[in-house]
This record gives C-alpha cells, sequence and structure tokens, in this order.
C-alpha cells in the first residue's frame, strides 16, 4: 500500500527494476552539466546532488535496499544513535550537509526535527555554483530601493546589465527573461508580475503556465536590473506528501 501510494503522489509510471535506474541516469547526466566552465567564484562550476540515509545504528536493512541505495542513487546508509544520541546525530547530519553544499546550507535540520523515536533520516542537498554566460558589469552594481507588495520599499544591492539579445517576452501581466549560464542548458527563468498583478501570476504559474511561457520567449534587447536575494524557507514534507495521498508512510498506527 505504502508503494503504491508512493508512486501515485510522485507520478511514478515505470516498475521497480527500471525506475531506479532511471533516476540513477538523470544523476549521471545532472552530473556533466557545466564540464569545462566557469563558476562564480571562478573556479569549475558545479553541481552536486547528494544523498544520505541516516539509521538508527540498532536497525538493520535488507541487502537488496543498500544495493539500491548504492547503485543507483550514491547513496550510504550511515548509522547513528538516535536512540540515547539524537542531538550529535542532528549535528552530525548538518555538518555532512554543509561540507557537501560548500557551506551555503548550514542548519538543514533544526533544533528538535530529530529525537529519541527519530528512526531514519533521509537527507538530500543539491549545490549549484556557475558562472553567467553573459556577466554582470561589477561596475554598474549599486544600492536601490527595492518596492515590496505593499508598495513600501527596502534598500537592496543592484546586479545592472545591458543585454543586446537575450531571450525573454513580454506578456499581458509580467515580463520574463532566460539568463543562461555558462553551460546554457542551465538557466535561471525570472518572471516579473506587472504591479498589481502578483497574485495573479503567482496563482496560475503552473507548469502548463510557464511551459507556455518558455515558448514564447523571443531574442531581445533587454535592460536588467536584479537585486541580490536570498530565500530560506522551511516546510514539513510529511504534511505535503500526505496531502497528496501518500497517507501510510506518516501514520503510526500502520505498521
Amino acid at each position: 500500500t505504502t508503494a503504491s501510494e508512493m508512486a501515485s503522489a510522485l507520478h511514478f509510471t515505470l516498475p521497480p527494476e527500471r525506475l531506479y535506474p532511471a533516476f540513477n541516469a538523470v544523476d549521471q547526466a545532472l552530473a556533466l552539466r557545466g564540464a569545462g566552465k566557469l563558476g562564480a567564484d571562478g573556479g569549475p562550476m558545479r553541481l552536486h546532488i547528494v544523498n544520505a540515509v541516516w539509521a538508527e545504528r540498532t536497525y538493520t536493512f535488507c541487502g537488496d535496499y543498500l544495493d539500491t541505495l548504492a547503485l543507483n542513487y550514491g547513496a550510504a546508509v550511515n548509522l547513528v544513535d538516535f536512540i540515547s544520541a539524537f542531538e550529535p546525530a542532528r549535528q552530525t547530519i548538518n555538518a555532512w550537509v554543509a561540507a557537501r553544499t560548500e557551506d551555503k546550507i548550514q542548519n538543514l535540520l533544526h533544533q528538535g526535527s530529530v529525537n529519541g523515536s527519530t528512526r531514519l533520516v533521509l537527507t538530500d542537498a543539491v549545490y549549484f555554483n556557475a558562472a553567467w554566460n553573459s556577466p554582470f558589469d561589477p561596475n554598474k552594481t549599486g544600492d536601490g530601493a527595492f518596492t515590496l507588495l505593499d508598495n513600501s520599499t527596502m534598500p537592496a544591492k543592484f546586479m545592472n546589465q545591458t543585454l543586446p539579445s537575450a531571450r525573454a517576452l513580454q506578456g499581458p501581466n509580467c515580463v520574463a527573461v532566460s539568463l543562461p549560464y555558462q553551460d546554457d542548458r542551465l538557466t535561471l527563468m525570472l518572471v516579473f508580475p506587472d504591479a498589481g498583478q502578483f497574485s495573479q501570476v503567482e496563482s496560475s504559474l503552473d507548469e502548463a503556465a510557464l511551459a507556455d511561457v518558455v515558448g514564447r520567449l523571443t531574442s531581445q534587447p533587454v535592460n536588467l536590473s536584479l537585486p541580490r536575494f536570498k530565500v530560506e524557507t522551511d516546510a514539513s514534507l510529511a504534511i505535503l506528501l500526505a496531502t497528496l495521498g501518500m497517507t501510510s508512510a506518516f501514520n503510526p498506527d500502520v505498521s
């Protein structure tokens, strides 16, 4: 039942013997992105996708499960003491994630997220560092005012550049532009709602709408002013996945 719910919620259509190698193939293809290209810091471009399983050390696991993790997901099972030393275990997990994201993600598991009843933790981290195909001019970076949804403003540092040709779109209630990295198979897609249209654009921007935007991009001159920004958010995947129909995995009454 759990397997069926997971397949339905995550739209898996392949049988396990084909699904796991398919994920492995995607992982290998992504690992080749940026080969020979530069990162934003002048080093090589990096796209790291890392997975790990952290398990209570008194538990044992089926050999087939361990083989599947290692062969198709590059993931090891790390044994820790969740029962009597859950806080050191949490710190160990966080240190592992930080090391593999060059310290960009330093506190993936917040205090209290792991306790003495924890038996298994799955961690997945993505780290991306790439140079722009058309770099921003450092001489055109400056302070400015960013306008919030309530029309108030806050100070921000803006990156500015004039692109003689970029893939962009002037839509009915937004503008969009695609900014490629040095490996132009990877791009940053920016969608800017018109004033007063944020909620409408946000609520309508599903997979089909985004695909439509991408399909209508054309090459044109673009003057771009982009604030530097950092985004952090917390969400309970248990709640989200249960909403999608994956309930058995999070039901304490189901063994």
